[in-house]
């Protein structure tokens, strides 16, 4: 993900317009790009974003100095859940 999406409201402008799509959330991958990326707040986007997933990946990722160790990745659909 880019400053692009993140950093402009394009991705809701065109979300709120086509209902049809959904977004998922890949949690892994936001606190990945959280530790990384000194621009980027995994926290705010989620906020932002949680109202357009239909599915929220689960995963733990260690991000060290040398390297990116995955663990456990689990796919979970949102049924029933308000956000």
């Amino acid at each position: 993900m880019n400053r692009y999406v993140y950093d402009s409201e394009l991705l809701e402008i065109l979300l709120r317009k086509c209902l049809g799509i959904k977004l998922c959330l890949d949690i892994g991958r936001l606190h990945l790009q959280d530790k990384l990326d000194k621009n980027f707040d995994s926290h705010e986007f989620t906020k932002r974003f949680a109202k357009y997933a239909e599915v929220i990946h689960l995963w733990n990722v260690k991000v060290t100095s040398y390297a990116v160790i995955e663990f456990v990745g689990i796919i979970s659909k949102m049924e029933g859940l308000k956000l």
